[in-house]
């Protein structure tokens, strides 16, 4: 028995886990969980078990316990076969204990060797103990029938990893003193090869039970057997071999385990005559050993331990302890020498020929990628012994022989050596590089340039310690590449930020869960989809973090990565040329016991006055498709840029950097002007009876004049940096020579300092000539590229400029400009798609098949309300909710030509059309009689033209994977005529719907004279309202899917006869919902047309209307609850006493909306939908929390979320309607918007600054800011610090600021030497307010207030908002002021009487007078009491 089996009393209950909670499994002994702590963040089993079962048992080994086997028995059927425990991924030296919970059993030991048998009681809360190395002895087994009734779990804990297949028991003379195992820096094996090390300085001291547990044994020893006196010939070398053997069967007899035993050859010694009975016991284990024996490995490449025949010197010990010359043993790097071999024996066998280990060996400083053994590690060997290689080894194993290429080959290539020896290979292959840019504020520009310089495009670029947001991203481009971004840390301001810019021939989509931002570890992963994705990551790794916690989280992602085609570049910041550094050795052993290599050998940061160091890297699970690596100079920043070319499944097209385009029309103004001239003469000679007739006409003519003899295809290629020129060029070349010669420089070493110290003096001393020198060519170096950069912004800036000057007076074409710059370019649709599991690539198809999808969207969501399933549930019909028929009916009375020509004069040029707008334009007055004579016949007949109602469908790229069509969306152009139609119809339909009362008065959207602003505002004041009479309130905000695309064209009639639409203006209506078709046009390609049976035009004039008319008796749903309506954003307030009354209400209202929704065919998104609870403003002594978390809300028996905040109309609303989640989510916004806005503003001429501030800026500030401006002071003053910061670079002298930074203190007055706040002041921002008459964002606040409220009192609409206001009966154009609050009711009332007190104007003065002498006397207010902002500047007028 080699260790006994017993039972221990378990007396206190473990509580690990929850066993009541497990689901019944009827199996014998079925597995339930396996708990790895090795996945877990705190290993709580570990200190509960340590804690209960270490307790005075010191006789218990205690490696690290990792899982959790819990097998569950019921009843007497259930049973355990024998069998042990013997699993080579236990760890050798775990013991395994078991804890029985639940009923008795017994459990029965057999000795396998004698057979002898014993049972012992396993009671509730009982322990047994066994370890691993007794499995190899016993077996156990639970019989049928031991549990009588019930249940019993059985929990056993023991050491798991995937290493420990790998284990080996190293037995062995002193010439293993040096071999280590463990993962530590000291660890000769590694964590992939864990086991332990016993002593046997002769054969017949080796213990076969010492390898019980244990996967490999390796025996090393003999020598020592064989250098005795008394072995003096080959019969005595024979019997000592005889001893070898017989210990080795005796540990395969022992020990089923053992997968192989791998024997070591004697090594050589520096005596010839001991040589020779070496060489004899060397020959009985090669010829008679290995042949004879199963399972027994000899370890090869001994032979490079000899030269001249005896032990080199370079590997073995000079002296021994006793100061003798040493005859026998092995130094440090011997040793190392001899567990590479060792690894290498062990490692081919258990894969087959292929050592799938990782190696982290070095060579000069960078990694090396050999097993050593296959070649020696130089660390401890002179250059005579590197030579020494087993070449047979080597050459059958490919996967060392690509590492070792890959690796040896990295190098840093200047750009013509990168061009002449690398981009001819990057044409068929795929190729990623990685930058560090320090910055893209201040380096993108340049990095942009550098890659310029290069003659082939990288597929996929990385960049880290960007500085920027995500919403910034879109101002620094790429040509020809999608950008995209991860946020920055929001703690850390600089050194944060990762990127990733993809080719737009490639498919690329984000993973999320692989894309993480901690204090730790920045991370951007993106997906190249094909047939066999690519999975590309960017890393960051701040110096600031915690590097143990950093080296975890990575452990997570790549455990989550793909196990192929995973490429990850970054800046690791770990030295991997640090020898003695733990972090580099935890770093290793992580990388690579997770399948990952690195690709970069070679050092690749370089700040002066500090050693060079290989800190950023690629790291790649597909080494066998690496070709090239290495390092490129960019001379951006203290890094040097990392690239890669490998081999990939990845199909790439080439010949797409160029984006073709068919032109079939020149509208020039020459060509418009023949159109005109033809077409008026035309009409002249032979009037068209008809519109269809006039159509062709207009559509012939236009042909004649504009349309080309032949298609011309026109290849765009747009040039990444057209501001370049020649001398830029070879001022850019010059940089690099500069760079060149400040490093040759930086190699001299120190001549003033002889002793060894001078080698760290990193360039600092100032006494000898090569320090000077190299400082001097290094500050050269620096001021050529500033200069350069400078020169670089003023090319640029002269570039645009210029090219706004061209286009003058066309605000399109500016803004054109100015958008290319913001980066706000669609993404081009390619003809790739995944279509039914199939990949399509004709155009044709793809154009079909969007058709098809787009045109059965509300058809399929319109499926689910059938008319038999409404009859079934019996549900009311759609006109029950109908108010009473109107008694009157509208009249549609004739257009004329002034009315035709205001509308023409109305549209907007560079709108989408069939028609371009300033051809319909400069033709309005010849074609203005004739549509007013057609168009006319259509209101008498109630006709609508079939020739105007085919839409044109363009998909448009939403987001995720570019091959699936569900992620584009369809946006229509309508015929011009049509919408000149559209608009005449719309004029008398919309007067008639108004002059009736018509339209619900809280329906704020598409209506003239309303906007979300005004519905923010009633919502929020008929809240408050209920609050302050101690109301508890809850907001319903409903999201309907397709809104627009789902009506029923019947119902919608009705519901117009209804409300007075009759005779020919309901035909009108009628004919213009029916027979619509469509058609996409994609890839320069059209499809079909198919009919359109549901829904409204979408981007037409009538639609939105016919919407709101069609929803307008939802408010009849119910009493119950107020419904504020934006077209179709359906948004609900229900009021009562109590929580629990007002969520009962709520129900009852959401059930009658549901059924109104059925019946009309509308369709809740119940994924989107959410409520808020609004507390009253009183609250009682009760705590209504306990109540919230058991009550809900649910449409469709489908229960919504309950959120404290949410988007509403654009604002971020929050349960305490204290504004602060808006306010903090708009600050964000503005910060990455100034971002943007330094980013373009040097190319911007400066009479744009103003219009840019105003379109970029101003406009998110302002959006709805009556509804939230009203808030604090300070809580606003977060937003007015972005606003100055905002001014300032627009407006400021930035340039200056930066100057006094750049100026010695030596040019300083003696008594202003200490810089203090005065110095470090910002520019004021008062006065640039002052110059560009801007407003602060509290006298915003306060002009739109004022504004909104006057508007409203003005034109009484809207209504609801108009009757909360009233009017004071004592003074004239004075508003009574309500209770005080923040919200708008009461703040513009208040505001406007202060206003007045300064001002003559009333009610009845025109709002333009209004607006500007409301402007002016706030700018006036706020440019008072000096440079400095004073409180009086926003609280006067």
């Amino acid at each position: 028995m080699i260790e006994g089996v017993g039972l221990l009393p378990y007396s206190e209950r473990l509580q690990i886990l929850q066993l009541t909670t497990l689901a019944e499994r009827r199996s014998r002994g079925d597995l339930i969980e396996v708990y790895k702590a090795s996945q877990a963040r705190i290993n709580t089993i570990q200190a509960e078990l340590y804690g209960a079962l270490y307790s005075g048992q010191s006789h218990l080994t205690a490696p690290v316990i990792n899982s959790c086997l819990i097998n569950r028995y019921v009843g007497p059927d259930s049973y355990l076969p024998r069998h042990s425990d013997s699993e080579s991924s236990i760890h050798p030296e775990s013991s395994i204990f078991t804890i029985s919970l639940g009923q008795s059993s017994d459990i029965k030991f057999t000795e396998r060797l004698s057979g002898t048998e014993s049972t012992h009681t396993c009671s509730d809360r009982s322990l047994y103990i066994m370890t691993r190395r007794s499995q190899e002895v016993f077996d156990h087994e639970m019989e049928k029938g031991s549990i009588s009734e019930g249940t019993r779990y059985s929990l056993t804990f023991r050491c798991v990893g995937w290493a420990n297949k790998n284990s080996t028991c190293l037995i062995g003379d002193s010439n293993t003193r040096f071999l280590k195992f463990g993962s530590s820096k000291r660890g000769t094996f590694g964590e992939q090869m864990p086991g332990h090390k016993f002593w046997a300085p002769k054969t017949e001291e080796i213990d076969p039970v010492s390898c019980m547990g244990y996967s490999n044994v390796v025996l090393l020893c003999g020598i020592n057997d064989i250098k005795q006196s008394s072995i003096r010939c080959e019969k005595d070398v024979t019997d000592c071999f005889a001893v070898l053997k017989q210990k080795i069967k005796q540990i395969q007899m022992l020990s089923p385990s053992v997968k192989a035993v791998y024997v070591c050859p004697l090594l050589p010694t520096k005596d010839l005559t001991l040589n020779r009975k070496v060489n004899d016991f060397n020959k009985l284990i090669n010829f008679d050993l290995i042949p004879t024996c199963k399972n027994v490995v000899c370890v090869g490449g001994f032979d490079q331990f000899a030269c001249n025949r005896v032990l080199a010197d370079e590997l073995s010990m000079l002296f021994d302890r006793y100061g003798r010359y040493d005859m026998l043993h092995l130094n440090r790097a011997g040793a190392r020498v001899l567990a590479g071999l060792i690894k290498q024996s062990v490692f081919l066998r258990l894969h087959n020929g292929v050592d799938k280990r990782r190696r982290t060996g070095r060579v000069n400083g960078r990694l090396y990628s050999n097993v050593v053994g296959s070649r020696l590690h130089p660390s401890g060997l002179l250059d005579g012994c590197q030579d020494m290689v087993d070449s047979e080894l080597e050459n059958n194993d490919p996967c060392i022989q690509n590492i070792s290429n890959v690796l040896d080959q990295c190098t840093h290539y200047p750009h013509k050596d990168l061009n002449t020896l690398i981009t001819p290979h990057m044409q068929s292959n795929f190729s990623t590089i990685f930058q560090n840019i320090d910055g893209n504020k201040t380096n993108f520009d340049a990095f942009s340039l550098e890659l310029d310089r290069i003659a082939k495009k990288f597929q996929i670029i990385g960049l880290a310690e960007t500085n920027i947001c995500a919403e910034e991203s879109t101002v620094y481009r790429l040509e020809g590449y999608n950008s995209f971004y991860q946020d920055k840390h929001i703690n850390i301001v600089k050194g944060s930020g990762v990127a990733l810019y993809v080719k737009e021939s490639l498919n690329a989509v984000v993973n999320n869960e692989l894309s993480w931002v901690t204090k730790n570890l920045e991370t951007l992963f993106i997906t190249v989809l094909d047939d066999e994705p690519l999975h590309v990551g960017v890393l960051y790794r701040p110096p600031s973090g915690n590097s143990t916690e950093a080296l975890n989280e990575l452990r997570k992602i790549v455990e989550m990565c793909p196990k192929k085609n995973v490429y990850i570049l970054g800046d690791f910041n770990i030295n991997m040329h640090d020898d003695n550094s733990k972090l580099v050795n935890d770093f290793e052993n992580l990388v690579f016991g997770l399948g990952l290599t690195p690709l970069i050998s070679i050092s690749t940061h370089h700040k002066p006055g500090c050693n060079k160091t290989c800190i950023d890297n690629i790291l790649t699970n597909d080494i066998e498709n690496s070709l090239y690596s290495g390092t490129l100079n960019t001379c951006i920043s203290h890094h040097h840029a990392v690239f890669n070319v490998f081999k990939s499944p990845i199909t790439t097209n080439e010949n797409d950097d160029t984006h073709k385009l068919l032109q079939y029309y020149d509208y020039n103004n020459k060509n418009v002007d023949k159109f005109v001239d033809q077409l008026e003469a035309k009409l002249t000679n032979e009037p068209p009876d008809n519109f269809s007739e006039f159509l062709s006409v207009f559509n012939e003519q236009l042909d004649n004049a504009c349309k080309l003899d032949r298609p011309k295809f026109s290849k765009r290629t747009a040039k990444a940096n057209p501001w370049i020129t020649q001398g830029l060029i070879t001022s850019i070349d010059r940089k690099h020579e500069l760079y060149n010669i400040w490093k040759k420089a930086a190699k001299l070493r120190c001549l003033s300092v002889t002793t060894p110290e001078s080698i760290n003096c990193k360039g600092r001393c100032i006494n000898c000539h090569n320090c000077t020198s190299a400082i001097a060519c290094h500050k050269e170096f620096t001021s050529h590229r500033r200069l350069l950069n400078h020169l670089i912004n003023c090319a640029k800036r002269k570039y645009h400029n210029g090219k706004i000057t061209d286009c003058a007076g066309d605000s399109k074409k500016t803004w054109q400009i100015i958008n290319e710059l913001r980066g706000k370019k669609k993404r081009e649709i390619k003809p790739n798609f995944l279509i039914d599991n199939e990949r399509v690539t004709s155009r044709r198809v793809i154009a079909n098949e969007f058709n098809k999808y787009f045109a059965s969207l509300a058809s399929n969501l319109n499926e689910a309300y059938s008319s038999d399933l409404l009859r079934i549930r019996s549900l009311p019909s759609f006109t029950d909710y109908l108010p009473k028929s109107i008694t009157s009916s509208i009249f549609l009375r004739d257009c004329d030509c002034s009315e035709i020509i205001d509308i023409v004069s109305d549209l907007k040029n560079g709108k989408s059309s069939d028609i371009p707008i300033h051809v319909i334009k400069k033709s309005c007055t010849v074609i203005a009689p004739y549509l007013v004579k057609y168009f006319n016949r259509c209101l008498q007949d109630g006709y609508f033209p079939c020739e105007l109602k085919t839409g044109r469908i363009s998909p448009i790229y939403k987001k995720d994977n570019e091959q699936l069509l569900e992620n584009y969306r369809p946006v229509s152009t309508l015929p011009v005529f049509g919408k000149i139609l559209e608009k005449i119809i719309y004029s008398r339909l919309y007067g008639f719907l108004i002059s009736k009362g018509i339209i619900n008065e809280n329906q704020f959207g598409f209506r003239k004279g309303h906007s979300t602003s005004n519905a923010l505002n009633y919502s929020v004041e008929y809240i408050e309202s209920l609050r302050a009479r101690n109301k508890h309130v809850l907001g319903v905000f409903i999201d309907l899917s397709k809104a627009f695309d789902t009506i029923d064209h019947r119902k919608l009639i009705t519901k117009l006869e209804r409300y007075g639409i009759r005779g020919n203006a309901l035909q009108l209506i009628s004919s213009y919902l029916s027979d619509r078709k469509q058609y996409v046009s994609v890839l320069d390609t059209k499809s079909n047309e198919l009919p359109v049976d549901f829904g409204v035009p979408q981007g037409s004039v009538l639609g939105p209307l016919l919407f709101i008319l069609y929803i307008n008796d939802i408010c009849n749903v119910s009493a119950d609850g107020k419904f504020v309506l934006f077209a179709d954003d359906t948004n609900i307030f229900v009021a009562a006493d109590s929580i629990v009354e007002v969520h009962r209400i709520a129900n009852q209202v959401l059930g009658a909306v549901c059924k109104y929704m059925e019946v009309n065919l509308l369709h809740i998104n119940v994924k989107k939908c959410c409520y808020m609870y609004f507390s009253p403003t009183q609250r009682g002594k009760n705590d209504i929390s306990s109540d919230l978390n058991t009550l809900n809300l649910s449409i469709n028996s489908k229960i919504i979320n309950r959120v404290s905040q949410t988007k509403f109309l654009g604002v971020t609303i929050d349960d305490k309607l204290s504004w602060k989640p808006h306010i903090n989510t708009l600050n964000r916004k503005l910060r990455s918007i100034c971002g943007r806005i330094y980013r373009i503003k040097n190319s911007l001429p400066e009479s744009l600054y103003k219009q840019i501030y105003h379109s970029l800026f101003e406009s998110h500030l302002s959006y709805a800011i009556s509804v939230w401006g009203g808030s604090s002071r300070n809580q606003l003053k977060a937003l007015f610090t972005t606003q100055k910061k905002c001014i300032r670079i627009v407006f400021g002298d930035f340039e200056e600021y930066k100057n006094k930074f750049r100026t010695s203190a030596r040019t300083r007055q003696i008594n202003r030497q200490t810089l203090g706040t005065e110095f470090y002041a910002k520019e004021s921002t008062k006065p640039l307010f002052t110059k560009h008459e801007l407003l602060a964002v509290e006298n915003l606040y306060r002009h739109r207030s004022i504004m909104e409220m006057f508007k409203t009192i003005k034109s009484h609409v809207p209504v609801s908002l108009f009757y909360l206001f009233k009017l004071s009966s004592r003074k004239d154009n004075l508003l009574i002021t309500p209770a005080p609050s923040d919200q708008f009711i009461y703040k513009s009332a208040r505001l406007w009487n202060e206003f007045r007190t300064t001002s003559t104007l009333t009610f009845t003065s025109r709002i333009s007078a209004v607006k500007n002498a409301l402007r002016n006397s706030l700018l006036s207010a706020q440019s008072r009491y000096g440079s400095d902002w004073n409180d009086l500047n926003f609280t006067e007028f």
